[in-house]
């Protein structure tokens, strides 16, 4: 009976050992793949300035393999996102163009894809254009996607010259010509509210709203590009209002 004991818990003691080791042989492995993994992520960082585009349903795989030919190591790359997506259910990559720069590292590539900081690109459009010739600037430009085929509208309205805010705006890869029209009309609209309040109020009597003022903007915007100019050119229209005005009263 003791013998049977006695083997017995030799037997459990070889279990326990192989066990062990086993457990340490793991806990090596892991160790060293961590360590591994680690090096690796330090190390990754793209070789030069690169701007890419993701479209829509893009695998992580394909995204990997862009990053791959800039230098960054595809696997390190799925491996370090698949990690991410574990530790952030809320890690999603957003389609779009983006501008990379070189040595750029992975951690800060991946907080740029999943935040959707995608390259931003402007449209000037100067003052006194007709609404032909903003057609025209958007588009002869690349980037957008010019759907604009029945005039310049936006998603509710026809808009006539003089509609259309002059200033810079910004814009991302494949909008819509008729996004960026629906932008510029709401700046206009802002502009009107916050602006035309402030006008001196002697002009009341020779421009009637903000869109007469807009249209001379626009004459005096042809006239002169220089500023100091501008404001003796505007002075000598608005005295051919005046004028015109005075000759309308004395006629009734």
């Amino acid at each position: 009976m003791l013998k049977v004991k006695y083997k017995n818990s030799r037997y459990f003691h070889k279990i326990k050992i192989y066990i062990a080791n086993y457990l340490c042989a793991f806990i090596i492995f892991i160790s060293v793949v961590a360590f591994w993994l680690f090096i690796q992520i330090s190390n990754w960082s793209l070789k030069s300035n690169k701007t890419i585009v993701i479209n829509r349903g893009t695998s992580i795989e394909n995204i990997a393999s862009i990053f791959h030919k800039n230098g960054g190591n595809k696997y390190t790359f799925i491996i370090y996102y698949k990690i991410k997506k574990i530790l952030n259910k809320k890690m999603n990559i957003k389609a779009g163009e983006y501008e990379f720069l070189a040595n750029e590292r992975i951690n800060d590539v991946l907080t740029k894809l999943n935040n959707g900081k995608v390259k931003r690109h402007k449209i000037t459009i100067p003052e006194g254009l007709t609404n032909y010739q903003i057609l025209q600037i958007l588009k002869l430009n690349s980037k957008i996607e010019f759907d604009l085929y029945y005039g310049l509208h936006t998603n509710k309205y026809l808009l006539n010259n003089g509609q259309i805010m002059p200033d810079t705006y910004d814009f991302t890869l494949s909008w819509k010509a008729s996004q960026i029209i629906d932008i510029m009309y709401k700046s206009s609209i802002k502009f009107e509210k916050t602006e035309w309040i402030l006008r001196d109020k002697r002009i009341d009597s020779l421009i009637k709203n903000y869109k007469e003022a807009l249209i001379l903007a626009s004459i005096v915007e042809k006239e002169t590009k220089i500023k100091s100019e501008q404001a003796i050119i505007a002075g000598v229209y608005l005295n051919r209002l005046k004028k015109k005005c005075y000759y309308k009263q004395t006629l009734q």
